[in-house]
């Protein structure tokens, strides 16, 4: 996964405004307000989040447009392009691209439009599989991704369990946690370092 993060990244590093035309596509906002669910908020992809595996508070659907943690931007097909995040006046800007199988987020931060974030979501028969989330951090030496990938297993359409996977592309050592879930509910099967 590491080569595909590097390779994300020197694609996208220098595209802020390439991709910021895909603002122009808007055609409807919603708004989020509060919770502790940093990513995407109330969209957030992660079937973690959404099923509360974590002690986490999504946040709260809001109608103001000038006091708002997510503002979302929708285009003509209803999908989400373009999430905006408020963390205590730091903002930053995720565009969403679609693929067949797949949706890369390109998250920057809007005030020095610096890549930051990568997120794929992988999808088979409109299911979701995997999700792939790396997190760039500026080091002296270089740099670094600090990643989390849910994969996901169904019985037909339910969900059935998940494996997630933790760790630093600055190490070698990948922390797993495999659970198995019914109705909704996640029970931990078992820990591993690899």
């Amino acid at each position: 996964m590491t080569n595909e993060y590097e390779a994300f990244y020197a694609e996208y590093n220098s595209k802020y405004t390439e991709l910021s035309a895909k603002k122009d596509e808007i055609v409807r906002f919603e708004f989020s307000k509060g919770g502790n669910v940093f990513f995407r908020g109330l969209y957030t992809p992660f079937l973690s989040f959404k099923y509360g595996l974590f002690t986490n508070s999504k946040g709260k659907m809001v109608k103001k447009a000038n006091d708002f943690t997510f503002s979302y931007g929708f285009d003509s097909n209803e999908r989400l392009i373009y999430v905006l995040r408020n963390l205590d006046g730091i903002y930053t800007e995720e565009f969403l691209l679609y693929c067949p199988d797949r949706t890369i987020g390109i998250t920057y931060t809007q005030t020095d439009k610096q890549l930051t974030d990568i997120v794929i979501c992988r999808y088979n028969n409109n299911a979701i599989v995997t999700v792939d989330h790396a997190h760039k951090i500026n080091l002296f030496s270089g740099s670094s991704f600090q990643y989390t990938k849910e994969i996901y297993r169904y019985l037909g359409s339910a969900l059935v369990g998940m494996e997630e996977i933790t760790g630093d592309t600055m190490y070698t050592k990948s922390y797993h946690t495999e659970y198995e879930v019914t109705d909704n509910k996640f029970k931990l099967m078992k820990q591993w370092i690899n």
